[in-house]
């Protein structure tokens, strides 16, 4: 890992000013969550899980609303009234379910942030240590003023893979799920 390190370390550094951008490559989920502590995967996992759940909360919004919308139809094909008793029961259902959204998704988004975080710091470090583990002579052929922006781009990179919008995959997972078993 540290001998991986140092060689990237080395090719972001003597890479020359005009050389056309080329796409950044991909990582796989190992390389992402090198330095995941088990409270990092436990945090991720709940957060995923939580956002799960809040895709799913998202389309149970179309079953609570269903049964008012055949409430309606009902009282007006018969020539009535709505019965205020279904309209109080919807904005209590309305607001169980807000409350429900609240409650899921804060935690699952500030442990996938708090995780991100952690992480992105220990990048850092190990960057850091990397830089400083090189040969005097890998300063002499590399360019120091640009080493800091380099850095703070490359762990700005991995920090948002890590953060909590990465974790709307799993947003959509819960909606669709939840679409096609109650379909």
């Amino acid at each position: 890992m540290v001998c991986s390190l140092n060689a990237n370390m080395t090719k972001v550094a003597q890479a020359p000013e005009s050389a056309p951008a080329k796409p950044h490559t991909a990582a796989s989920l190992r390389e992402l969550l090198l330095f995941a502590t088990p409270a990092d995967k436990l945090a991720c996992t709940v957060a995923a899980l939580g956002m799960v759940a809040f895709g799913a909360s998202q389309v149970a919004f179309v079953y609570v609303i269903e049964g008012f919308i055949d409430t309606v139809a009902d009282a007006t094909a018969a020539g009535g009234a709505v019965d205020m008793s279904a309209i109080n029961l919807m904005v209590y259902l309305f607001f169980a379910l807000a409350g429900a959204v609240f409650v899921i998704t804060f935690p699952a988004f500030s442990l996938a942030n708090w995780s991100a975080s952690r992480q992105k710091r220990a990048w850092e470090k190990e960057l850091v240590k990397a830089i400083l583990r090189q040969d005097v002579g890998w300063y002499d052929v590399s360019n120091p003023e640009q080493l800091p922006s380099k850095v703070a781009e490359a762990v700005q990179r991995i920090y948002k893979a890590l953060e909590g919008q990465s974790f709307m995959i799993f947003m959509s997972i819960g909606g669709v799920g939840l679409g096609f078993v109650g379909g």
